[in-house]
């Protein structure tokens, strides 16, 4: 009867349970497909890896390479320049910088060209005499006041004399206008000479002191001596141009005081 039930019921002696064959495993046939796949993808890669190249580096080449890297990291540049050329009327001017180490960079090279404003010509407004006799005829000195209310450059060589305790001193000074800088009228003056002399009231004031010629003439001759301390002094000042204008618009009247130049900013 267990037979029975066995054979009828689907036991192992059943003819007509026949067993299930077993499917093969899906990740070992992506593996199959995946492998010859990525085989030749690599191949591609490297061939063209190899050929893509169209210089190849020999083996005497790398040491020099490397040699040329540990220089070029090594070696400091030194820069040697020449003086910057004149100004030209495009607004420019050149120099020359060479290396004097041969590093074969320019990392820390400096500035070959630059900007500039060209030189305008200077007027040339020639000699000027200033004293009590000349207050309304200095044409010489109206050309350097002309220039100045538009602060052109210019040259004036000025002679003044003036009267001071009874002495004449007379100073010839070089005046330069050098144009603007920073919305300033720059102005130069240089003192040439400067001369002392004893008027003849002063001289007869001294005689009617008791003091001989001989005296009167070293006193002199010691004055003269003091006044070369200022022979070649040179003054620069920025003023404003207004400023300027009317200073030496004061000159010219033989008005003249220390305190001229605090209007401006001298060296």
């Amino acid at each position: 009867m267990e037979d029975y039930n066995n054979y009828y019921q689907g036991g192992e002696q059943n003819p007509y349970n026949s067993p299930i064959p077993k499917q093969k495993s899906n990740k070992k046939i992506w593996l199959l497909i995946f492998i010859p796949i990525f085989i030749l993808i690599i191949g591609v890669l490297v061939f063209f890896i190899f050929n893509s190249s169209s210089k190849t580096i020999s083996d005497n080449e790398i040491p020099e390479i490397y040699i040329q890297k540990i220089y070029e990291s090594t070696c400091v540049e030194n820069w040697d320049c020449g003086d910057w050329s004149s100004c030209s009327e495009q607004g420019s001017q050149t120099r020359t910088c060479t290396d004097s180490n041969s590093c074969g960079t320019t990392t820390n090279k400096p500035f070959e060209q630059q900007s500039c404003i060209p030189q305008l010509q200077t007027i040339n407004c020639g000699s000027n005499v200033r004293s009590l006799e000349t207050l309304n005829n200095q044409p010489n000195f109206d050309c350097f006041i002309d220039a100045s209310e538009n602060c052109e450059p210019a040259k004036l060589l000025d002679i003044s004399t003036i009267k001071l305790f009874g002495m004449l001193i007379t100073t010839s000074i070089n005046m330069e206008l050098k144009g603007m800088e920073n919305n300033k009228c720059i102005y130069y003056q240089k003192t040439i000479n400067q001369t002392i002399a004893f008027t003849d009231e002063m001289i007869q004031q001294m005689l009617d002191g008791g003091a001989t010629q001989e005296e009167i003439d070293q006193q002199e001759q010691t004055a003269n001596e003091n006044a070369k301390l200022v022979w070649g002094l040179e003054k620069t000042c920025k003023f404003n141009q207004e400023d300027l204008t009317i200073l030496l618009n004061n000159w010219k009247e033989g008005s003249s005081s220390t305190e001229d130049f605090d209007v401006a900013e001298c060296e």
